[in-house]
């Protein structure tokens, strides 16, 4: 949350009113602990590709949750949607032009936790990319 949290400041900074993001983490999961950089790159393509491509200001939410054996994390972004297309190329690792983010987190959620991220969109309205891992 840390890591998160300096992230946020710094590109509130930059975008100004443009960004708003909202937590919904509830104090139960705040003992509990997930791979570094596991949530900070989601934010940083909500607000890259989600957020920054639209004119009036936009909302993340990072919403982190927990029952008896998961953590549920989710960034939802009220930017410019995703086809189903992209979507697909993202989870496969098919993409050209954007960055190694989303392939990186997904690697590193299988290798630890046996699980993968799960990306759902609403073109020109939402996306929402979330994953869930085992707690102790």
């Amino acid at each position: 949350m840390k890591l998160l949290n300096s992230y946020i400041a710094i590109e509130q900074a930059r975008f100004d009113e443009k960004l708003q993001v909202v937590f919904e983490v509830y104090e139960e999961v705040l003992q509990e602990s997930i791979l570094p950089l596991s949530i900070q790159p989601l934010v940083e393509n909500a607000i890259l590709h989600g957020i920054r491509p639209i004119d009036e200001g936009g909302i993340i939410t990072v919403s982190i949750s927990k029952n008896d054996t998961h953590l549920k994390i989710a960034v939802i972004d009220n930017g410019i949607g995703l086809t189903p297309e992209k979507i697909s190329n993202i989870i496969n690792d098919k993409t050209t032009k954007q960055g190694i983010g989303i392939s990186n987190i997904n690697k590193r959620l299988e290798k630890f936790y046996q699980t993968q991220l799960t990306i759902e969109s609403e073109l020109g309205l939402w996306t929402k990319v979330q994953f869930e891992v085992p707690i102790n």
